[in-house]
């Protein structure tokens, strides 16, 4: 079979090169690099080397050491004399794919002179992830399938790993058992505010009697003067097997809580109701919860939900308490997009709270590139997420 190559360019976001290399899988990767980013040459020798060790192992990519690759981004000739110099160096390969899209558009300009002297050994293509299209010599074309990708190849894709969250062993026990009373809180956000009364009220006893909840100690409680209400939401928790040992009395209840069941009623159960409500919209290709990132320096962030629609990244943070509205949650929620393709992540803050003082929130929210899902539009916050998919991408 005849030896595919592909030529990538370095000097912008790496996610529209990793679509070409995943989508035509070369037997060798050229990259024409700008030395600006030559630092960032071991990062994706590691990227391509994880996206494509199950199709693709032995994909040589022993040009990524090559210096006669790296050039000065502005220097039209000398990135031409690159290309060039990659089709030398391969003499036996007639198949080549120049992917010109992530670059400085003179880099861009350098290899698409090149392909048009060599039009039957080489293609260009350019990469419009905006309207999920491949412009080439005879146009545009939509192409679905090069741009569907998994959260999974996205953030290896940029430099970064995606590791379990701190409750992986729970995973399945909060998608199934315990997903009820999140759908529960979800489809009535007002319960929840009742669930953060009981959850201080926890919290003041552990302060005052000196308790510990961890990953091998249960504590019991005795809650009295409780409302029916805040009794019937404590049942339904029960019910769905998040607290142990429960029975209720005249306006009291008793209960165990765990560590595991602490933390999702304190908020996981925002973040497992989100997942399902995205599995349920239909609209995102590929979607994980409750994972972390770490980017090539060894930094951690949670990533608490993360969806694609058309190549596309989405995250989603969910706070469930008042530090919902606090600049460093909307720090993080930069953070993590930064990481990952800056302008090219959509990033939305999910909270059970209602917003008091909009002007000031969505004022701030916006200047963060931020879109808000309050407790108001909970309940429907697939078809709300859907709308800030289809306004994001223009479809």
């Amino acid at each position: 079979m005849a030896k595919k190559a592909q030529l990538i360019l370095v000097g912008g976001r790496p996610m529209p090169n990793m679509l070409t290399i995943l989508h035509d899988k070369p037997d060798i990767i050229v990259a024409i690099t700008s030395q600006d980013k030559e630092e960032e040459l071991p990062y994706l020798k590691s990227a391509i080397r994880e996206l494509l060790k199950s199709t693709k192992p032995d994909c040589n990519l022993a040009a990524l050491d090559d210096e006669q690759y790296i050039v000065d981004a502005f220097n039209l000739n000398q990135i031409k004399a690159a290309c060039e110099q990659a089709l030398q160096n391969h003499p036996d390969v007639e198949d080549w794919l120049f992917n010109i899209t992530g670059a400085t558009t003179i880099m861009s300009i350098g290899a698409y002179e090149v392909t048009n002297k060599h039009p039957e050994r080489v293609k260009w293509w350019y990469l419009d992830t905006g309207h999920t299209s491949i412009v080439t010599v005879s146009g545009s074309e939509q192409s679905e399938q090069l741009f569907e990708t998994t959260v999974k190849q996205y953030i290896p894709a940029c430099y970064c790993s995606l590791i379990d969250g701190d409750l992986e062993s729970y995973r399945t026990t909060h998608e199934t058992q315990w997903l009820t009373f999140a759908q529960y809180l979800g489809k009535n956000p007002q319960q929840a505010a009742l669930l953060k009364e009981i959850l201080k009220t926890i919290q003041d006893i552990n302060k005052i009697e000196k308790r510990v909840i961890d990953a091998n100690t249960s504590q019991s409680y005795d809650l009295k003067g409780l409302s029916e209400e805040t009794i019937m939401m404590l049942k339904k928790a029960a019910e769905a097997g998040i607290l142990s040992n429960w029975y209720r009395g005249d306006s009291a209840c008793h209960f165990l809580l765990s560590e595991p069941q602490y933390k999702f009623l304190d908020g996981t159960w925002l973040e497992v109701y989100t997942y399902k409500e995205i599995e349920r919209s239909g609209i995102f290709s590929n979607y994980e919860w409750g994972k972390k990132i770490k980017d090539r320096y060894g930094r951690t962030n949670q990533l608490d939900v993360a969806m694609m629609y058309k190549a596309r990244l989405f995250i989603v943070e969910c706070k469930t308490g008042y530090e919902a509205f606090r600049s460093e949650t909307f720090q993080t929620l930069e953070s993590v997009a930064n990481a990952l393709g800056r302008t090219f992540v959509t990033r939305i803050l999910v909270t059970s709270l209602p917003i008091n003082d909009v002007k000031e929130v969505e004022s701030r929210a916006k200047s963060s590139g931020i879109s808000i899902i309050s407790r108001d539009d909970l309940p429907n916050i697939g078809v709300k997420l859907a709308e800030i998919a289809k306004k994001e991408i223009g479809s």
